[in-house]
This record gives structure tokens, sequence and C-alpha cells, in this order.
């Protein structure tokens, strides 16, 4: 598939795949209760 077929394909969809990354406060919060939820899953898993 050509880029300017890709390009048309997603044009729609607002999908940037060059666009630059901009990180937010609720990232950093989503990633820390990831890991505490993975966390409390494994302790019940192995103490439960």
């Amino acid at each position: 598939m050509s880029p300017s077929a890709v390009s048309r394909n997603t044009a729609t969809m607002g999908f940037n795949p060059t666009r630059k990354r901009i990180a937010r406060n609720s990232d950093i919060w989503f990633v820390i209760s990831a890991v505490v939820v993975a966390l409390a899953l494994v302790g019940w898993a192995f103490f439960g």
C-alpha cells in the first residue's frame, strides 16, 4: 500500500503517526494504578 493511500485511509480517523507525544499527569496515575492492581492480584494469588 502506498503512503498516500495510507494517509487517505487514516485521515478521517484523525490518526497522525508523526505527532509529538505530550505526557500528562493522568498517564502517570494510570500506570501507578495498574501496577498497584497487578501487585494486589499477585498478593491475592500467593496469600489469598
